[in-house]
């Protein structure tokens, strides 16, 4: 994510500051989804927003399927709500 956020700050430098981007990632690991967020302020800050188990069953993913819409929802909000700031302040 360090890359990803590197290299859209060396594209897009002449364009407007960094200072409020962020960029939004999901890691794996075994049935374990992590939703994440890299932003730097001085430093480079990375946030765990939420994680999910994968489910391994029907029962599983029927009990837990409106927790998991929940938080995909808010992912998808805060990415939303990082694009239309980003797009709303002038170079």
């Amino acid at each position: 994510m360090k890359d990803t956020y590197d290299s859209t700050i060396k594209y897009g430098e002449k364009v407007r500051p960094h200072s409020r981007l962020s960029v939004f990632g999901v890691q794996t690991f075994g049935q374990k989804v992590t939703l994440l967020q890299l932003d730097f302020r001085n430093i480079y800050r990375l946030w765990q927003l939420a994680w999910v188990d994968v489910p391994t069953s029907q029962t599983e993913f029927e009990l837990m399927f409106t927790g998991y819409v929940t938080k995909v929802l808010r992912f998808a909000k805060l990415v939303e709500m990082e694009v239309v700031s980003a797009y709303s302040v002038r170079p």
